[in-house]
């Protein structure tokens, strides 16, 4: 819904936020246009990320079979960088959940296929605790059954990693 974009758009000097869901896109132009244009202001860039103009010095995203999977994903990244369309110092913040069977055995392929290129630059655990705001927001607006998924906060509390991986050294 344009936290993380909004968030990054506070200390880059451009962000653009690429979305292929069109409820999504929408709820991300509505974000934008209510933004403070020195204070969390992106462009946003609707449709797939294989279509859109991704030269940046940094790209992230979370991994979301079946369109955004890590490998295919950072593959891309690589033959756009090597066709000139990337810049060449451009690097990808890859976002994973520890918890996630997915996340972690994606990590470990991304970085045992690198582990000679060297392109895992660095990675960082990021440790979070959101329960007291989601609790209070259950408190005051209690989730309706057609989001009943939403209805635990089990998932407001803890951690995930972010690899930076250098794309002109992926294989």
């Amino acid at each position: 819904m344009g936290d993380a974009i909004a968030c990054f758009a506070m200390v880059a000097r451009t962000a653009v936020a690429v979305e292929v869901l069109p409820k999504y896109c929408k709820a991300l132009a509505n974000r934008t246009s209510r933004a403070n244009t020195h204070a969390g202001s992106f462009g946003i860039a609707c449709g797939d990320y294989r279509n859109a103009s991704l030269d940046a010095d940094y790209i992230t995203w979370w991994q979301q079979a079946p369109g955004l999977v890590n490998e295919p994903t950072l593959s891309h990244l690589h033959q756009e960088l090597m066709a000139g369309r990337i810049r060449r110092g451009a690097s990808a913040l890859v976002l994973f959940d520890p918890s996630e069977s997915e996340d972690a055995s994606s990590f470990e392929q991304i970085r045992s296929a690198n582990r000679n290129s060297r392109a895992v630059e660095g990675v960082e655990l990021v440790e979070y605790d959101e329960r007291a705001l989601c609790e209070e927001r259950h408190r005051l607006k209690p989730p309706s059954k057609k989001n009943a998924k939403w209805q635990s906060c089990d998932r407001a509390q803890g951690a995930f990693a972010v690899a930076s991986i250098r794309l002109a050294r992926y294989v």
